[in-house]
Parts: structure tokens; sequence; C-alpha cells
């Protein structure tokens, strides 16, 4: 799916569009409430406080716990479903890929059997 933006997005600035026009055609609409939104920014927020150690105990309400649980669970499974490229580091498209999308490496698969 990348592949396929980064393409028509190269093939747009090569016939002279500008970046920004370009990349709005990217803009992908919202789903959900805007409330999610800010509920995720503030999980995402509340963990970068408590990766520096700066988290007092007591700091966290329930729902705030359960927030953080489920956001570790999802990373957990992004990386399992997207492992880093062994060339760069970049997450692959899944875990069959047989090309990085960002630096068009190849990925050895090591046969079965």
């Amino acid at each position: 799916m990348m592949a396929q933006h980064r393409r028509r997005i190269e093939r747009q600035l090569a016939g002279g569009e500008n970046l920004e026009r370009a990349l709005a055609g990217l803009r992908m609409e919202r789903t959900l409430a805007d409330g999610y939104y800010a509920w995720a920014a503030h999980l995402f927020m509340l963990d970068s406080v408590r990766e520096l150690g700066a988290m007092r105990p007591g700091f966290l309400d329930a729902a705030e716990i359960d927030g953080l649980a489920a956001l570790r669970s999802a990373r957990h499974q992004f990386a399992r479903e997207h492992p880093p490229c062994p060339h760069c580091g970049a997450a692959l498209y899944d875990r069959f890929a047989m090309s990085c999308e960002t630096c068009q490496g190849q990925i050895e698969r090591k046969r079965a059997g």
C-alpha cells in the first residue's frame, strides 16, 4: 500500500505538482469521534512520561492504567506483525514482506523443511 502511494507521489512530482498538494491526497478521513483521538494522544503522553521515569505512585487513575495496558498490547502486536527491516530498521509492511519499502532491501527468508 505504501509503495503504491510512493509511486503515485513520485509520478505527481515528476509531472510538476508541488509536494504539499501531492501529500494532501494521502490524508485519511478520521473514522472516530475527536474524543478518541484526544484520549489516544493523552495515553501516548502518559507513556512518554512513564518511559522518562517521571511518574509518581498514584499518578494514574484506573482508566489510564487500562489504556496504557491496551497501548502496550497494541504496540507488541504491531511489532509482531511488522518486524524491523534487517537493513534499515524500518517496520516492514508485514511479517511476510520480501523487501523493505523504505530502503528497498531484499528480505531473506528461511525455507521450511
